[in-house]
């Protein structure tokens, strides 16, 4: 069917056919007017076009919010006079091994800065007031961002009291952990606070990643907990993009936004993993590596971006959209924790496949339901850990050293023959050399040599012969230059 809009520029079009002349079509006007014409009966390619700019637009502006956020970092001031301070935050981190503990004691100091990245620092200091602090430059300012504030009590109720009085004045949120026994008379002389103690240790961590969420730092803090603790976010950033991108699937531009969706989660995945962001032109490499995934599911997202809206367009792109990002995804997660990194884009697309394997028909036999249900998705990739991978990447492994290991035989085999020819070609100079030496010393010259020097002496005759004729014709051409 022609919409009214393209009739109406077809109208437009005949009606100045009519007044153009047979010699008219032939000038420059008309061929520019041509031009005009050629967009005015497609439409729908101009609309491509700007679809496509619009598009790169959107995923331009996507990662660079994205980046920009870890920019920023989460201070927390660890008060108390304690001295098991650093043995408490570790374990609320996940860590009981005094070894792979990131906060180290720090004795004889008032205050200690333990910055575990450039993304989380931890103020450690009986209070902050400042006779407390040590008076730097680098303290005072760590004090004017505090996120929030970490209690530890010493047990005497008053100073207690004052002490969190005090840090309510200068931070929002204080957290206080204490111990079992003492817990609910430290509660009371706070003024009904919760105390957590370690056995609610996973409340706490909860109440901090909630608190953090509303200004998009909590990935600062679940950076540094034990890969026990982090794999719940991990899976919540997996399962949540995963519907994000079920979503983007209905809209207009869907492959510009599920793109940018799942690059956002990727940086994601780097740091919770690999502690560093990627740059921009980091993210925008690992590009084609999410295209090349699964071609013919990342091309039919990318042709529905430009088709009309149906109701069974929407559902596959649902499908394809969650099918695909959960997979990628779920690879990118299994790949770190293996131990390897994106740029391994051989093992990612081994893990990918395997992957896709095991989910795509769990995906697309699953109901409307299930589909918007982020605890299905969660309990989905619950499921896929790197035990089942194991095999598949130590063959990975095994097939890759063998390739590796072909490749260095074929470039041995290389350099041998090249060795080879450089050393025959050696001899081979070795001995005209030798042989012109004994030719200048009266030795008496061979047939073949003898008719060679003969061949060589008449092509220089040849040679001089013709070339003052070609200087001749030079000089003719040249005057005739000149005239």
């Amino acid at each position: 069917m022609i919409s009214n809009e393209e009739k109406h520029n077809q109208n437009i079009i005949k009606n100045r056919n009519k007044k153009l002349t047979k010699n008219d079509q032939h000038n420059t006007d008309y061929e520019e007017q041509h031009d005009e014409e050629e967009k005015l009966l497609d439409p729908k390619q101009q609309r491509s076009e700007e679809t496509d700019e619009e598009g790169e637009k959107k995923v331009d502006e996507a990662v660079t919010k994205t980046l920009s956020l870890y920019e920023r970092k989460t201070v927390v001031a660890v008060v108390g006079k304690s001295e098991n301070k650093a043995k408490i935050i570790n374990q609320l981190l996940g860590f009981t091994d005094a070894d792979s503990a990131p906060v180290k004691v720090e004795e004889g100091k008032k205050a200690s800065v333990h910055k575990l990245s450039d993304n989380f620092v931890l103020l450690d200091a009986p209070s902050l007031n400042d006779d407390d602090l040590d008076g730097s430059d680098i303290t005072k300012e760590l004090v004017k961002e505090i996120d929030f504030a970490i209690l530890i009590p010493t047990g005497s109720g008053e100073s207690d009291s004052e002490t969190y009085k005090n840090l309510k004045e200068q931070t929002s949120q204080v957290y206080v952990i204490g111990e079992s026994e003492t817990s609910e008379q430290l509660s009371k002389a706070l003024g009904d606070v919760t105390v957590y103690t370690s056995e609610k240790y996973g409340e706490l961590r909860d109440a901090i990643t909630n608190f953090l969420t509303t200004s998009e730092k909590d990935i600062f803090f679940y950076r540094h907990l034990s890969n026990d603790h982090k794999v719940n976010k991990v899976n919540a950033i997996i399962a949540g993009t995963t519907l994000v991108t079920a979503a983007e699937a209905l809209l207009p531009f869907s492959a510009a936004f599920i793109c940018a969706s799942q690059i956002t989660a990727v940086v994601k995945l780097n740091y919770m993993y690999r502690g560093r962001v990627l740059t921009k032109k980091e993210a925008f490499a690992f590009l084609p590596g999410l295209f090349s995934g699964a071609p013919a599911r990342t091309a039919f997202l990318i042709i529905k971006s430009f088709l009309p809206t149906t109701i069974l367009l929407e559902a596959v792109g649902v499908v394809v959209a969650a099918s695909y990002t959960s997979s990628l995804l779920l690879a990118v997660k299994l790949l770190f924790e293996s131990g390897r990194d994106l740029e391994e884009k051989r093992a990612l697309r081994k893990v990918f496949d395997a992957v896709d394997a095991k989910l795509v028909n769990t995906i697309k036999t699953s109901s409307s339901d299930d589909l918007k249900s982020l605890e299905w998705w969660s309990h989905l990739i619950e499921k896929v850990t790197t035990q089942d991978l194991d095999d598949l990447l130590e063959k990975e492994d095994a097939a890759y050293e063998e390739e590796l290991e072909k490749e260095r035989k074929k470039k041995e085999e290389e350099e041998k023959k090249e060795e080879e020819k450089r050393r025959a070609e050696e001899e081979k100079q070795r001995a005209i050399e030798k042989r012109k030496q004994e030719l200048a010393n009266g030795a008496e010259p061979t047939v073949a040599e003898t008719i060679k020097d003969g061949l060589e002496k008449f092509a220089d005759k040849v040679q001089e012969a013709f070339q003052p004729k070609k200087d001749d014709e030079s000089k003719d051409g040249k005057e005739d230059e000149k005239k």
